[in-house]
């Protein structure tokens, strides 16, 4: 199957669940929430989240202060 040029390959989708993981929870470690976030969004956005993703997500949208991402 060839892919078409509008969408992304499963290659280029796949992140590595756990260290994304690993990152974001590194980022809020050192007081970055926003690249906190980001890591977390993306593991969401590739179908993998689960309850401490969500939890760890909703930590930094705590951090930035962002209420309506928190609902």
């Amino acid at each position: 199957m060839i892919a078409s040029p509008w969408q992304p390959t499963k290659r280029e989708t796949a992140i590595d669940k756990y260290t994304a993981m690993r990152a974001g929870k590194a980022a809020l470690e050192s007081g970055d929430a926003l690249a906190a976030r980001r890591h977390f969004d993306a593991i969401l956005a590739a179908g993998l989240g689960d309850a401490p993703v969500c939890i760890m997500l909703a930590i930094a949208c705590q951090r930035l202060k962002d209420a309506a991402a928190l609902q």
